[in-house]
């Protein structure tokens, strides 16, 4: 088949372009015959050259033999017939040279007006110069007059040659003499011509490789046969781009089709298919044509995975800043904020309530004979009570608020948008909590009652400063202590109030 497609198409050619070559072949012999191709060299420098030699002459006289190289070099430039110029010294030694010269046929020149022309200097020969002038087709007398002729003859006769030749010419190279070889292994991209059938007509080399075939086993064959699988907007269709073609006769571009084999693996093709429709012929089948970008294609996978590897190196950065950050203002017991960092905090609320006019409550609260159970059970035994403590403290403050490990047992809460009678409420949570788990805490405590006690002050309470407010909540805290512990003490304007009575226990 791909034969007799081929001697077809290439016949058809050859007879399309026949009148062709005998048209411009009577053109030419039309020219020739009318003088229109017709030269001479003209031998008329004689005016050029007396110039240049009397100008050459002048600034010989003067000495001056710089000027004398650069005026040469000018007067070529400047001149539109002259070629070349050499100027030799008497000892016959090269003194100026220019444009195109045949320094051993120099002196073999066709043009008498050339030279070489003697140049004199205090009456005795200094050199000589020699001029070279291109020559420049002419008409002779007796082809001027049929000049007018020549060049309408001319001219007519390419326009009726490409008016008559021209539709010719086109559907010469129309489908199917597509399927010439010579018009295909010249592409880079793969092409494949499919007839209404979708079998494959014709194919060119940069296809077969593709598909890791020989060329001469793809005619007859079908794109269906091979493992095709689509990318992107293409895989929303229900067929691959040239069945599509084939069936309703629209051009699919801009389809992005993998095709896996196992000679070369995946290969990723931008694949465009357009049918072939010819006047008087009707619809003859589809050219497709396949662009391979899967080197582009893995350059974005491997851009992706670099891109990916970048992301989990910053979230894994991200995650070490955050575990620096919180070792920096953490507590590494307990995960409370440390000293440090819980000041800061302090200050910063403390400026911002003074600032809008909000309350603000600072608790201090401290393990009760904790020392007895460090010395009793050890510091192990110690460090679990702590942990215990300040997860039941945690739990009962609010969202905002600020929970520090202070120093040893001993722990600030800090309560911002809150005043004193309420900040007690919340303190007697708290101890209610940590007395309600003392059965759990003295498990770890290996049997010992744990109990805390809690000392209470707000901004309201004539605190100046941060120092100030911390020592008034201590200041609480300790008549708590001395009042038998288990209790809550607010700080008052004169003197700390009394403590609250012990409460009974309820569960929170």
């Amino acid at each position: 088949m791909k034969n007799r497609l081929g001697a077809l198409g290439l016949g058809y050619i050859l007879r399309s372009l026949l009148p062709l070559g005998a048209l411009a072949a009577l053109l030419v012999l039309t020219g020739a015959f009318l003088g229109l191709a017709k030269s001479t060299t003209p031998n008329e420098h004689a005016s050029a050259v007396r110039l240049v030699t009397e100008q050459a002459q002048r600034l010989l006289a003067q000495d001056d033999l710089k000027g004398l190289d650069k005026f040469l070099h000018q007067a070529l430039a400047d001149s539109p017939d002259m070629k070349g110029y050499y100027l030799t010294r008497a000892d016959n030694t090269l003194f100026s040279v220019g444009g195109e010269i045949d320094f051993e046929h120099r002196q073999q020149g066709t043009d008498p007006d050339a030279g070489p022309h003697v140049l004199m200097r205090a009456g005795q020969p200094w050199g000589e110069l020699s001029l070279r002038f291109k020559t420049s087709p002419t008409l002779d007398r007796g082809s001027s007059r049929s000049l007018p002729i020549g060049l309408a003859a001319f001219v007519g006769g390419m326009v009726i040659l490409l008016a008559a030749l021209l539709p010719r010419v086109r559907r010469a190279l129309a489908f199917p003499g597509l399927s010439v070889e010579s018009l295909f292994q010249g592409l880079v991209e793969g092409v494949v011509l499919l007839d209404r059938d979708g079998q494959i007509v014709n194919a060119n080399s940069a296809f077969a490789r593709a598909l890791g075939l020989v060329l001469e086993d793809l005619p007859g064959r079908r794109l269906s046969e091979f493992h095709w699988q689509a990318l992107g907007r293409a895989a929303t269709k229900r067929e691959m781009p040239w069945d599509l073609a084939l069936s309703t006769q629209v051009a699919e571009l801009d389809n992005t089709i993998v095709l896996v084999t196992p000679q070369r693996g995946r290969r990723v093709f931008a694949v465009n298919v357009t049918p072939l429709l010819e006047d008087g012929r009707g619809f003859n089948g589809v050219l497709a044509t396949f662009s391979d970008q899967t080197a582009g294609f893995e350059k974005t996978a491997t851009l992706r995975q670099a891109l990916a590897t970048l992301q989990q190196q910053r979230r894994e950065i991200d995650q070490q800043n955050e575990e620096l950050k919180s070792l920096a203002t953490r507590d590494s017991l307990t995960g409370c904020l440390n000293r440090r960092a819980f000041l800061a905090i302090f200050e910063a609320e403390l400026l911002a309530a003074r600032k809008r006019g909000y309350p603000l409550s600072c608790i201090m609260s401290d393990i009760d004979a904790f020392k007895s159970i460090n010395d009793t059970y050890g510091h192990s035994a110690g460090d679990q009570v702590i942990v215990h403590v300040a997860r039941l403290i945690q739990a009962t403050v609010r969202e905002n608020d600020h929970l520090c490990r202070y120093g040893g047992e001993e722990f600030c809460i800090l309560l911002p948008g809150m005043a004193a009678p309420e900040a007690t409420l919340i303190a007697e949570r708290m101890r209610a909590a940590i007395e309600l788990r003392a059965a759990d805490l003295a498990t770890v405590a290996g049997g010992a009652t744990i109990t805390a006690s809690f000392g209470v002050t707000d901004l309201a309470l004539a605190a100046n400063n941060l120092s100030e407010l911390i020592d008034q909540a201590d200041a609480a805290l300790y008549v708590s202590k001395d009042s038998g512990r288990n209790r809550v003490s607010v700080f008052g304007r004169e003197s700390v109030e009394k403590p609250f009575s012990q409460r009974p226990v309820h569960s929170i």
